[in-house]
């Protein structure tokens, strides 16, 4: 009888340990899930982390976005917790998450009492193209995405190669001067120190603000400057950004109505473009590196 338990008790072991192999086999490597993701509850504050989110499939998992989240359709439709800038600390608590993910420039004051509440806080910090791929992976890594993360890090390694590499094709086609307008009254433009000029210049476009004097020591991203020393910079175009939820047309007037008011020559080109692809940093931005190239056939 013993002999008889003994070899039962053995067969039934040896189908366990079977059975807990085969289950991790399949669910670690046909479905490569991260075991804490499922208990994710996400607050986006920002509209280009709502879409990385997205990208990186973790959509699921978001409770909460902000008022200026529109894309994707599904994600924009989850309660509203106030905008990047104002947000509602109250609102933000009533979804109970256990991660909020922003972009850079989110107040301190609120990181703190996030973190207060055990709360991880996420900041994607980009200031140059290059910057993208670690922050993706960084991200991913964070919340359980880190193979869809090494995706979208390779995609825009490959979009926006380092810096010496051999230029793009479309650098030698293009080859005007613009100014990136992104707000007309005041007048402020993009600096070459931005992401922003960086994206139209890796496409073959120069910054005019190069030919103001003095903005080679400029060390913010955008710059107020007047209009007459823009116009004297002879810029071949001016671009200038529409919320997705408007008509580009009042945009477009505007900053004629600006270059007319002090010259007769309305100063070469002027193109209105959507922020939501070209002025957030998320994953569109391959979009808009593809619209760009596609400008100088």
């Amino acid at each position: 009888m013993f002999h008889n338990f003994s070899i039962t008790y053995f067969q039934k072991s040896i189908w366990r340990i079977s059975a807990f192999l085969i289950v991790n086999f399949v669910t670690g490597i046909y479905f490569p899930v991260e075991t804490f993701a499922r208990e994710l509850r996400i607050v986006s504050l920002s509209p280009s982390t709502t879409e990385w989110l997205a990208a990186l499939e973790l959509g699921k998992f978001v409770v909460g976005v902000t008022e200026q989240c529109d894309t994707p359709e599904d994600l924009a439709r989850l309660p509203k917790v106030g905008s990047f800038m104002r947000t509602s600390i109250e609102q933000v608590l009533l979804r109970k998450p256990t991660d909020i993910v922003a972009v850079d420039g989110l107040p301190a004051s609120l990181v703190r009492r996030f973190e207060s509440e055990k709360i991880r806080v996420h900041l994607f910090k980009v200031s140059r193209l290059s910057d993208f791929p670690a922050q993706i992976v960084k991200l991913g890594s964070a919340l359980g995405a880190s193979v869809k993360a090494r995706v979208w890090a390779d995609k825009f390694e490959k979009a926006f190669p380092p810096a010496g590499s051999p230029p793009a094709a479309a650098a030698t086609r293009i080859n005007k001067s613009i100014f990136l307008v992104v707000s007309v009254n005041p007048l402020f433009v993009a600096t070459p120190r931005s992401w922003l000029s960086e994206l139209f210049e890796s496409a073959g476009y120069r910054n005019a603000f190069r030919r103001l004097s003095g903005a080679g020591v400029d060390a913010s991203d955008f710059s107020r400057i007047s209009a007459e020393s823009a116009l004297a910079a002879g810029a071949d175009g001016w671009i200038s950004f529409y919320d997705g939820a408007q008509d580009l047309k009042p945009q477009r007037d505007k900053l004629l109505g600006l270059i007319r008011s002090r010259s007769a020559d309305p100063q070469g080109l002027v193109k209105v473009l959507p922020a939501s692809i070209f002025m957030r940093p998320g994953p569109r931005l391959l979009e808009a590196r593809s619209i760009l190239s596609g400008a100088g056939r």
